[in-house]
């Protein structure tokens, strides 16, 4: 599984869509589509249910975000741990 994939999965999940996460994490919208979409086609089920204006996470999506958000923070801080000189 791609990690970068999964991080821009989990900042549209947070987020509520492709525009908005775009905007407050100032990514570009093609390649937080592009990633999510690489995923849904790697682990063979679809994240999100797409509409004309909406966009939701499906029953596959709300349970890896539930997960991966948790091990995503927890590198997060693990690496500004080691950074700053602490575990």
């Amino acid at each position: 599984m791609d990690l970068l994939a999964l991080v821009d999965f989990n900042l549209v999940a947070r987020h509520g869509g492709f525009g908005r996460a775009a905007r407050l994490s100032g990514r570009p919208k093609a390649t937080l589509s592009r990633r999510v979409a690489e995923l849904e086609r790697s682990l063979d089920l679809r994240l999100f249910e797409r509409g004309a204006r909406t966009l939701k996470l499906t029953e596959e999506g709300r349970a890896l975000h539930a997960r991966t958000s948790v091990l995503l923070t927890e590198i997060d801080e693990t690496a500004a741990g080691i950074a700053s000189g602490g575990e």
